[in-house]
Parts: structure tokens; C-alpha cells; sequence
């Protein structure tokens, strides 16, 4: 079989970048030993990342006897990447180094989704405030992720329930108008998974589970630091695992999923219809109007020791944890991440959540599981669309891709 010598530089390269990225200062000698590459392939490959501004010399190594070897540091802020999240209720965006260091982030309210070209200027207004605060000049940057929820390929949301979308073509309208960046999207709760794993609570997982709880519930999988996407680009909606038969119905179509049970937005619901149905609640009395009851006021008034906001948010928490035993048993991850906007009180129900899933899932089953906070924060589906920027670079051999 014919040996593709270009594809085998490539790859040699991108190994190169991300041990240099990872492990620095290292020497050369070091990266031979570690990566099995010569030593004239070694000086070859990371001469080209030193004329290129990539990498840097930090300095000499410490004798040994001989002649002290060159140290070498990737520089994080030689090139920067934007991350976008679109979100039902928040669009939010981050520029970052190559270190995940946040050198600008801006947020603002999603507003009205339909039609799509409304939020597409949104996006775009944002993109442009984010870049003239951060001062950075255009060749600077590698290019731009974007995150967002919904079933999409190629750049296209194919369907996306929370927003109502089909068939859009949201990569060719932000490339229309930022015709100099490189944009790449994929779907929001992959990119959270992806920004843990990378720099977050998921480093140096070998597969993990990561669960998005807020407005809405979804999950990605990642094993040995690939995204698990799935025959047909549906791999990861943990939301939509049908927990209630002839349950409520759900924005996907289908009825009793996951999310129209347990999450922000169900728990919201809930309680609403719990003021309406005038159960004794200290509920009503945290807002002006029942239609302001969010999932934040039942947490609060759980805090508060109120019965109502206890059984709803309890109730929550006992599908998610049925639902997570049951993936336990499926994959058997080494993490399972908790992130959203629900995760701000796991103090209150974590404890339940950890004895639900003990209680369902199957002996022996998890047995080296570990179920972690995500330490991104609110930006952390920004900062992993643009770690999916930094990921094809390093990849790539760091080299940018021309722009189509």
C-alpha cells in the first residue's frame, strides 16, 4: 500500500503541537523519545513552528554532561479564536488565546429567533463588539466556532426545537458576512463537552459523559478525545430519552422525554401550574406575576425549606438520575460533567442525584465513575466552539485552512 508521506507529515506535526502544547517546556530529544520520531524529523517539524511564531525557546535544560538541550513552549498568544453560544434565552461569545485565556466575552438576551435572519445580525453585532474590546487585528485570529442547540450538519441547522429552525444554513450566512474568518459550528452541547475536556473538568478523561442541564437537557460523549457524533449526527440527546409514557409533550414532538420532565423550563412549568392550581407555596409570593416563575425561584424557595419547591425540584432530579443510570449502564464513562444553568445549585440536590443513580444503576456497573461540577462556567459552550477551531488547527499541523 502506498504510504501518503504528506498525510504521515501532517500527522507527525499536529503530534509535535499538542506535546509541545501540552507537556512544554520540553526538549527535542524528549519530544523523540515521547513521540518515536527521529531527531532530524524532530528539528525539521518544530523549526517550521519557530519561524511560523507558534513556538518559542524558553531556554536550556539542565546538563547532564553533554551539551544543555533547547526547551521549547508553545506561545499561547500567537494566534486568538472566537467562540460563539447561541442560546435560547442568552447569546453569549468569548476571544481566548490559545490557552483558553479570555481576553474578551460579552453577553446579551437572545430575543426573537424568527425570523432566523434576526438573530443572525445579533450574532454578527456581537462577533463585532467582542473584536473591537478586545483591540486584536483580524490576522490575528484562527478563526471562529460557533455553538449551537439542534440537530445540524455541514453548517446547516437541520432542525433545531428550541428555536423552531430547519433546514437554515447559518454557516453560509455568517460567511457571507465575515468572508476573511474561518467558521466552523457544531452542536452546542458537543462544544461544552469539548471546552471540559479540553480545559475544564474533563481534562485528561479517556471518555466522558458530559450533561448540559438548564433551559433545556443535552448530553455528548466523547472517548479517546473524539466527539461521538453517531451514524446520522443525533449521537448525545440525552433530553429526548423518553422517561414518562403519554408524559407532557415535548418541543421535539414526542411526549414524556427527559426535558419536559426535569429541565429549567419543566421545572418552571411545574411550579407555575402549582401556584395556579393554588397550592400553598412560598413561590408566589418571590415574583410579581405567576408567568415570571423561573427554575432560579423554585431553587430559591427550596433553599427556604418550602415543601412545593422540594417535591418539584426532587422530582426533577429523580428522572435525571434514573436517566443517567441508565447511560451509566450503556457507556460506562470514566466522567460524567454536569454543566448548565441548573448545575449553579447542584449544593441542594447533587447528594440526591448521586443516591438516584447509586440506587438504578446496575451492579458494578460505574464502578471507576466520577461525577463532576464543569468548571467553564456560562461561556463554556463559547469556549469550547473555539476550542473546536483550536482542535482542527492543532489537527491540521497548525496550519489554518484557506478560506472556500
Amino acid at each position: 500500500m502506498k504510504v501518503d508521506k504528506t498525510k504521515v507529515y501532517q500527522i507527525n506535526k499536529s503530534t509535535i503541537l499538542n506535546m509541545i502544547r501540552l507537556e512544554g517546556p520540553i526538549s527535542k530529544t524528549e519530544l523523540s523519545k515521547r513521540i518515536g520520531l527521529s531527531i532530524p524529523t524532530i528539528m525539521k517539524i518544530t523549526s517550521d513552528f519557530l519561524n511560523s511564531g507558534l513556538i518559542r525557546v524558553l531556554g536550556k535544560a539542565n546538563s547532564t554532561g553533554g551539551k544543555p538541550a533547547e526547551l521549547l513552549e508553545f506561545i499561547p498568544n500567537s494566534h486568538y479564536l472566537i467562540g460563539i453560544n447561541i442560546g435560547r434565552h442568552n447569546l453569549n461569545g468569548v476571544i481566548m488565546d490559545l490557552s483558553a485565556n479570555i481576553i474578551a466575552k460579552e453577553s446579551c438576551k437572545t430575543g426573537d429567533v424568527l425570523p432566523e435572519s434576526l438573530l443572525v445580525e445579533k450574532v454578527i453585532s456581537l462577533v463585532n463588539s467582542l473584536i473591537n474590546k478586545s483591540k486584536i487585528k483580524q490576522e490575528a485570529f484562527l478563526g471562529m466556532g460557533v455553538a449551537m442547540p439542534g440537530i445540524l450538519e455541514n453548517g446547516k441547522v437541520l432542525f433545531s426545537p428550541d428555536f423552531s429552525w430547519e433546514n437554515y444554513d447559518l454557516l453560509s450566512e455568517l460567511s457571507n458576512y465575515f468572508d476573511w474568518l474561518n467558521i466552523s459550528i457544531d452542536n452546542s452541547n458537543r462544544l461544552l463537552a469539548l471546552g471540559e475536556h479540553w480545559f475544564g473538568s474533563g481534562v485528561g478523561a479517556t471518555s466522558l459523559f458530559c450533561v448540559n442541564l438548564g433551559y433545556g437537557i443535552g448530553s455528548a460523549i466523547i472517548e479517546n478525545g473524539i466527539i461521538v457524533k453517531g451514524s446520522s449526527g443525533t449521537a448525545g440527546e440525552f433530553g429526548h430519552y423518553v422517561l414518562e409514557k403519554n408524559g407532557e409533550l415535548c418541543s421535539c414532538g414526542n411526549r414524556g422525554c427527559l426535558e419536559s420532565v426535569a429541565s429549567g423550563n419543566a421545572i418552571a412549568r411545574t411550579a407555575q401550574e402549582k401556584v395556579k392550581n393554588g397550592e400553598i407555596t412560598t413561590i408566589n409570593n418571590a415574583v410579581n406575576d405567576v408567568t415570571d416563575i423561573e427554575a432560579k425561584v423554585v431553587f430559591d424557595e427550596m433553599r427556604k425549606g418550602d415543601k412545593v419547591a422540594t417535591d418539584i425540584v426532587k422530582y426533577a432530579v429523580e428522572g435525571i438520575g434514573i436517566a443517567l443510570s441508565s447511560c451509566i449502564n450503556l457507556l460506562d464513562p470514566e466522567y460524567i460533567i454536569l454543566s448548565g444553568g441548573l448545575v449553579k445549585s447542584n449544593d441542594l440536590y447533587l447528594p440526591y442525584l448521586k443516591e438516584v443513580v447509586r440506587k438504578n444503576q446496575m451492579p458494578y456497573a460505574g464502578r471507576k465513575l466520577e461525577i463532576r461540577i464543569g468548571s467553564l462556567g456560562d461561556y463554556g459552550a463559547s469556549v469550547g466552539a473555539a476550542t473546536l477551531v483550536l482542535k482542527k488547527f492543532i489537527e491540521n499541523g497548525g496550519k489554518i485552512d484557506p478560506i472556500a
